[in-house]
C-alpha cells in the first residue's frame, strides 16, 4: 500500500496529490467464455455464490442469466434459457446488480434511472416483477455496499462521477436518498473517466476501472463505504495485455475478477 501522507481534518484523510506509478497487484489467467446470447453486453453481475452470472444485452434491453456449475468458473457457464425484458421504458441498457441472496435484481439506463426487481425464485429471472425506481439521469452500472445501505452509480457527467446513496432499508431501491459523490477529475491518480467500481466486503477498499487507460485503481476508503473518502493507494493493474475490456466484476468470497471486452467475450482472472 501506499505511505499515507498528510492531516486529519475532521473525520477525512488528507493526503498529497502525487503522480501514481502503474505497480501492479497480480493476476492469474484462467479461461474465457464466449456469450453467444448476446449480440452488445453492457452488463455484468455475479451472485454471490458464484453459480448464477447475469448479462445485459444492450440491443434488446434484456437482462440474461447464465449458470455456473463449478461456482465463479467461467468455463463451466451454460445458458439458463432465463431473462427478463426491460423495455419499455429502458432503452439503453447499461448496468445490472444482483443482491447476495438473489432475491432483488437492479438494472441501469442512463436515460431512464435505475429499477428494481424482486424474484420469487432467488436468481430466477423468469419470476421477477417490478417493485420502485430512482430516477437518476446519466448514471450506469449499479453497484452496493455488502450490507446495502450504499448505492453507487458511475456517471459520464462532468469527466466523471460516481453518485452515492443511503438506503434506510438495505437493497430497498425506493429508501435510497443521494448521499455526496466523488468527482473523477479532482483525482489525477485517476487519468479517466471510471467506467467499473468494486468495493470490498468491509468497505475500505475499492477497485476503480478506466476502460479507456485498460487499468484498474485501487483505492482506500476513509470511512468505510463512503466513496466520497476515497483515497488512491498507489497501486494499479495494467490491462492492456489481455484485451480491449469494457466493465468488470468481482467476488471477495473467491478472490476472482472476470472483465468483459467488447466483442462480449469474459476472461476470468484470480487476484
Amino acid at each position: 500500500m501506499g505511505g499515507m501522507i498528510g492531516t486529519m481534518r475532521g473525520d477525512r484523510m488528507l493526503r498529497t496529490k502525487r503522480t501514481v506509478a502503474h505497480r501492479g497487484f497480480g493476476l492469474k489467467t484462467g479461461p474465457t467464455f464466449q456469450t453467444g446470447q448476446i449480440s452488445n453486453l453492457r452488463g455484468f453481475a455475479v451472485s454471490r455464490d458464484a453459480k448464477n452470472a447475469y448479462v445485459v444485452d444492450l440491443l434488446d434491453d434484456t437482462v440474461h442469466r447464465y449458470v455456473m456449475p463449478t461456482p465463479g468458473d467461467v468455463s463451466t457457464m451454460v445458458y439458463a434459457n432465463d431473462s427478463l425484458d426491460v423495455s419499455p421504458p429502458f432503452v439503453d441498457l447499461t448496468g445490472v446488480a444482483i443482491s447476495p441472496n438473489g432475491d432483488h435484481i437492479y438494472v441501469t439506463d442512463p436515460n431512464n434511472g435505475t429499477r428494481q426487481y424482486t424474484m420469487s425464485t432467488p436468481h430466477d429471472l423468469s419470476t421477477a416483477s417490478f417493485v420502485g425506481a430512482i430516477a437518476d439521469d446519466s448514471t450506469k452500472d449499479p453497484k452496493f455496499s455488502a450490507d446495502g445501505r450504499k448505492l453507487w452509480l458511475l456517471s459520464t457527467v462532468s469527466g466523471g462521477r460516481i453518485y452515492q446513496f443511503n438506503l434506510s432499508t438495505p437493497f430497498l431501491l425506493s429508501t435510497a436518498v443521494s448521499d455526496g459523490s466523488l468527482i473523477v477529475p479532482n483525482y489525477p491518480e485517476f487519468t479517466d473517466e471510471i467506467t467499473g467500481l468494486h468495493v470490498s466486503d468491509d468497505g475500505r477498499r475499492a477497485l476503480l476501472m478506466a476502460a479507456t487507460d485498460d487499468m484498474i485503481w485501487e483505492a482506500e476508503l476513509v470511512i468505510p463505504n463512503d466513496i466520497t473518502s476515497v483515497v488512491p493507494t498507489g497501486y494499479s493493474l495494467g490491462i492492456s495485455g489481455y484485451g480491449n475490456f469494457e466493465m468488470f466484476a468481482h467476488n471477495d468470497d473467491i478472490g476472482r475478477l472476470w472483465f468483459i471486452d467488447s466483442n462480449a467475450k469474459i476472461h476470468q482472472f484470480d487476484v
